[in-house]
């Protein structure tokens, strides 16, 4: 008997250490897993970049949104009967107030609270004295929060 071992084969026939052992078999879930943490981690970049984009664009969207509304404000001021130095302030202060709101347009619970209040004060087409004092203080004010450097009327009167 020899002690040769290169002449020896496995069951296949091709001699010892020609081919790599096997490897173990991957457990059964491992690829199943690899996508879900794929697919997850897309879903997360994605909203990530979905926040940011909003978080960027978020003053135009308002901006926007509150130009739009001073059009209407306008156009309602406009076809009401009002005396026409009344009328041409109250349009010229919404002009000014726009021109501001685009560059600095103020927080959106705030114009929440100006545009319901200013809605209500114009959407029956006609202005009491009392009413017109009213909308006079809510464009003041509205200017002042789209231009800080302007005082605010104090709403305590």
């Amino acid at each position: 008997m020899t002690n040769d071992t290169s002449a020896q084969t496995d069951p296949y026939g091709a001699p010892y250490g020609a081919y790599p052992p096997p490897r173990p078999p991957k457990p059964a879930g491992s690829k199943a897993l690899y996508i879900v943490l794929g697919c997850l981690g897309v879903v997360v970049l994605v909203c990530l970049l979905a926040g940011v984009g909003l978080y960027l664009a978020w003053p135009s969207i308002t901006s926007a949104g509150v130009s739009s509304d001073l059009t209407e404000y306008h156009t309602t001021i406009r076809e009401m009967e009002l005396a026409a130095e009344v009328k041409q302030e109250l349009l010229s202060a919404i002009e000014r107030i726009r021109e501001k709101a685009r560059k600095r347009p103020p927080a959106l619970t705030r114009w929440v609270d100006y545009d319901k209040s200013i809605r209500s004060l114009i959407d029956n087409g006609k202005l009491d004295d009392t009413e017109l004092k009213t909308l006079r203080r809510e464009l003041k004010n509205l200017e002042a929060e789209c231009d800080p450097s302007m005082p605010a009327e104090a709403d305590a009167k």
